[in-house]
């Protein structure tokens, strides 16, 4: 009975390093990353997740879309992000969020934006970029 549990428990390891090994969020690439929110705390950015460029995962050399980035999604070519500032006022007097879109193109290194949901679209719609945020 010890000999089975142990397979399963090594089962379930294995299961999840692969699980995250295909699927880290974090790496966009290009050497464009994603940080989480729960690593952005843990780092010391209380604004919140970025999306940062740098030769290494977790060495800061530049970041490009600071604080707040909720969603992202990425191809060869472009990073597509959405950033929601969560200022209190803003909740507690409005109750709205500012919502903010932005594309970065990994080629050039260029980055457009920040947008309203209309820019967005039709930026999407000049780059020919048909990319879409996972919940949508």
């Amino acid at each position: 009975m010890r000999k089975i549990s142990k397979i399963i428990l090594l089962l379930f390891i294995s299961l999840l390093i692969g699980c995250s090994f295909f699927f880290d969020k974090e790496k966009l690439g290009d050497n464009y990353y994603y940080l989480s929110i729960f690593d952005a705390y843990d780092v010391g950015f209380e604004k919140g997740p970025i999306i940062y460029k740098s030769n290494q995962k977790m060495v800061f050399e530049k970041i490009i879309i600071e604080g707040d980035v909720v969603e992202v999604n990425y191809n060869d070519n472009y990073i597509i992000a959405k950033k929601a500032n969560h200022i209190e006022f803003r909740k507690e007097y409005f109750n709205d969020e500012k919502v903010e879109y932005f594309i970065i193109s990994k080629k050039s290194d260029s980055i457009f934006g920040p947008y309203n949901e209309m820019g967005y679209k039709v930026k999407k719609m000049e780059l020919n970029l048909d990319l879409k945020f996972i919940d949508n």
